[in-house]
């Protein structure tokens, strides 16, 4: 079984396990953050089609109670305990799902937007893609700037048709957009640091180190200089009681690096 057969079966399990607890009355409380979380996924089929009616106040309520669910699902399931993988990892598809439609939203009114909705999707696909990889999608600093801006954007898109937001959207894209591209740069840069494999190696010449050291008078051992935490001289009964404490306390690990 490969990794994107590992990850597809392991989200049928959860989802299985999800929809039982809804079967159970008394486990069905558990999935109530799940359950807020994927309100979301209605987003499109109600914000959108509200742009059609020109109803400016229904789309601002239409997105502020979807909003409300985004705060109020991780409240709930932290308070309570209800924390879950797949609570996790479907609060991050609906919330994509929830910026794309306010962005379509927004670019309804707006067609300029079309540049900073690719961007977004091309965002996504980059999460998706290492998620189906077996890496957790990073967050990252420029990635939440990016986030303030592209919700002043579509705020500023949402209320343009009852304001002259002319200036100010002029200015957002074009930022929103550098953002953006940025973050895009920052997902798919390398990791500088490398992922450690650590596993246990005895070293015997460490046992003529720690005689040594007790020869010399020192305080400590000079055990940290193979990876592991020196410890007082005093804790040998004898010199000859080095090598009882090589086998039984002087194991040292060593990280070796993957790429």
């Amino acid at each position: 079984m490969d990794d994107k057969e590992k990850i597809f079966d392991k989200y049928r399990h959860e989802i299985k396990d999800a929809l039982n607890d809804l079967k159970d009355a008394k486990k069905r409380y558990r999935q109530i953050p799940n359950l807020l979380t994927s309100m979301r996924l209605m987003a499109p089929l109600l914000i959108i089609p509200s742009v059609f009616t020109g109803n400016i106040p229904l789309i601002i309520g239409l997105i502020a109670g979807f909003s409300l669910t985004d705060f109020a699902d991780g409240l709930i399931a932290r308070k309570y305990g209800l924390t879950s993988e797949l609570g996790k990892d479907l609060d991050a598809v609906c919330d994509k799902v929830f910026a794309l439609t306010l962005l379509t939203t927004a670019s309804l009114l707006n067609p300029q937007f079309i540049i900073n909705i690719l961007l977004e999707v091309a965002i996504a696909g980059i999460n998706v893609g290492k998620k189906f990889q077996g890496q957790e999608p990073k967050s990252t600093m420029m990635g939440r700037v990016k986030t303030w801006f592209l919700f002043a954007l579509v705020g500023a898109g949402i209320l343009s048709p009852l304001f002259d937001m002319g200036k100010v959207l002029s200015v957002l894209m074009p930022i929103t957009a550098i953002m953006q591209g940025l973050t895009i740069g920052s997902y798919v840069r390398p990791n500088e640091k490398k992922k450690p494999i650590v596993e246990e190696k005895e070293f015997p010449s460490i046992g003529n180190d720690i005689k040594e050291d007790v020869k010399d008078g020192a305080e400590k051992t000079r055990a940290k200089d193979y990876g592991a935490s020196s410890f007082p001289i005093s804790e040998l009964k004898s010199v000859d009681d080095s090598e009882h404490l090589v086998k039984e306390k002087v194991k040292v690990k060593v990280k070796k690096y993957i790429k």
